[in-house]
């Protein structure tokens, strides 16, 4: 199918949580666009599409296609290299008909998301195809908005490093900047405290859970998460 008569493939950013923070452009965009695909997996009922129904409207978004795609949370490189190619064959088929797919994912679609993944596997299948990104607010913004800290000022310099690393990528990243931004802490925030402790960075940390979200929660003393978990949404910030 030539380029003119293939969907366009948008990645719209949803921004954090709160559907307020969903750009004009990208609701512009799924206004206007006839399928919305949205990561999901099992049968969790996918964030991203509950964001959207809200920015949108439910009579809206039913008069939409919903494209669910099977992405499961694993490290299973075998497991995420099949189910990516299997979404983007179920997008394929939509742009082949000549229909516009916006991909929706919480955060940006060029941080942390599938959407990247899913980029050169459709462009791979239609060579012609027009990918267009619309960015979203990112945790890390909505994170230091709610703790009231700027992440960079002046000739300051800021890491971004999800906890799964390991350690040693902490402790370098935690003693050559000046800030350092923690994500994806569920499951090993235990080593991540005694890390801090052994460092003496402590009170310098300050976590917070679900940013933006009616749920927000931000944590000062960190001491306090050695007794629960931090869950998927939370992110860490430490000020050296």
């Amino acid at each position: 199918m030539n380029k003119e008569s293939l969907g366009t493939f948008y990645g719209v950013g949803l921004g954090p949580g709160d559907p307020e923070l969903l750009t004009i452009k990208g609701l512009r965009i799924l206004r206007e666009t006839e399928v919305i695909a949205v990561p999901g997996s099992g049968r969790d009922v996918p964030l991203a599409l509950g964001i959207a129904k809200e920015a949108l409207g439910e009579e809206l978004l039913s008069r939409k296609t919903v494209l669910t795609l099977g992405l499961p949370m694993t490290k299973e490189t075998a497991t995420l290299e099949a189910a990516r190619e299997c979404a983007a064959l179920e997008i394929a088929n939509y742009l082949d008909d000549g229909l516009d797919v916006a991909f929706i994912t919480i955060g940006d679609p060029l941080f942390y998301s599938t959407f990247s993944y899913l980029v050169p596997l459709l462009n791979k299948a239609l060579p012609d195809l027009t990918v267009k990104t619309v960015p979203g607010v990112t945790s890390l913004s909505a994170s230091s908005s709610a703790v009231g800290v700027a992440l960079t000022e002046s000739d300051d310099t800021l890491a971004v490093i999800p906890a799964t690393y390991g350690t040693d990528v902490l402790r370098t990243a935690l003693s050559h900047h000046k800030t350092v931004v923690i994500m994806k802490l569920s499951g090993v925030m235990g080593k991540v405290l005694d890390l801090l402790d052994e460092m003496g960075l402590s009170e310098k940390a300050v976590l917070v859970k679900r940013a933006t979200w009616a749920d927000q929660e931000v944590i000062a003393d960190i001491s306090e998460l050695r007794a629960g978990k931090a869950g998927y949404f939370s992110i860490m910030i430490v000020r050296t």
